[in-house]
């Protein structure tokens, strides 16, 4: 279930939530009044303090057009979007605050479909850089509050937007039938593809991938596959078979390097292997993730 802070889309319910159940603002959610949106620049540049906060701290939601009472939501404080358009706010966010923030996203939200009575709904993500804002101050959220940052809190913020983070991409499985017999599946062939993904802004260097197999598997491997397994063997602990690869250049942002590729041939009479679980471990210089999976998860039409 996607949370309240994520959401792909808002509507006016959200907004009655928020005020019937009180909700309290925090560090990732802020509501600002009417008042809040005005054409003056000591406004604008107030309106990019917030929002660089948010991206510099968990990031989170900045709503438009909410009164708030004891920092919980009380009423409607309506903008009026002849006025101060979603193109509005989205220029002057986009002016005061350096870099730009990828992702940001505004929802208006029109009472009854009246423009003149509108509520913004500002999502804001973590971000991986550093923003500024206009008076060339960096901010960050603090309670309730958009507070300035101590230089120490700077250079941390830059020292995190540096760290590479590398993820276990989406493992690439498929199957091929091989043998049918009075129409039923006899033998298939699944196909295993471990990638890794740089999702940051920096290059990593250095990484190498793990993965373990119950030892089963290998029963039905024939001597080619076999041989490209033994190049990576690791070890051989509590009936599995651990095989490990080493990156061999650099991997970008964005980019995927899909570093190990195994055929496992799958008999009628041994279906239970569908039933082991297979673990893929990374290590990359600032971390490491794990995952572990079973084949059958991705087979529930699988029919023998």
């Amino acid at each position: 279930m996607v949370d309240f802070f994520h959401k792909p889309e808002y509507t006016w319910e959200d907004i009655l939530y928020l005020i019937n159940d009180g909700v309290e603002e925090s560090i990732k959610l802020d509501f600002k009044s009417a008042g809040s949106l005005e054409k003056e620049e000591r406004k604008k540049r107030e309106i990019g303090k917030d929002v660089s906060a948010f991206a510099n701290s968990a990031g989170g939601l900045i709503i438009y057009g909410l009164t708030e009472k004891d920092h919980k939501a009380a009423s409607e404080s309506f903008i009026d979007g002849t006025i101060y358009t979603k193109e509005w706010l989205e220029h002057v966010i986009s002016e005061k605050v350096s870099p730009k923030i990828d992702d940001l996203k505004i929802f208006p939200l029109r009472k009854d479909g009246d423009v003149q009575r509108s509520v913004y709904i500002v999502q804001i993500p973590q971000s991986k850089r550093v923003h500024m804002n206009a008076d060339k101050k960096y901010y960050r959220r603090y309670n309730f509050e958009s507070v300035a940052m101590e230089e120490y809190e700077v250079r941390n913020l830059y020292l995190r937007a540096s760290i590479v983070e590398l993820d276990i991409a989406e493992i690439d499985i498929r199957t091929r039938e091989r043998v049918r017999q009075g129409g039923k599946l006899q033998k298939c062939e699944i196909t295993l593809r471990f990638a890794v993904l740089n999702n940051s802004d920096g290059v990593s260097h250095h990484y190498k991938m793990e993965i373990s197999l119950p030892k089963n598997y290998l029963n039905n491997l024939d001597d080619t596959h076999l041989m490209v397994l033994n190049k990576n063997y690791l070890n051989e602990e509590n009936g599995y078979v651990k095989y490990s690869v080493s990156n061999r250049s650099p991997i970008f942002q964005g980019e995927k390097d899909y570093m190990f590729s195994l055929v496992i041939p799958i008999n009628r009479s041994d279906q239970s292997l569908l039933d082991e679980p297979i673990f893929v471990r990374l290590y990359y210089t600032s971390g490491k993730k794990e995952k572990e999976f079973l084949l059958k998860d991705f087979y529930e039409k699988f029919a023998w």
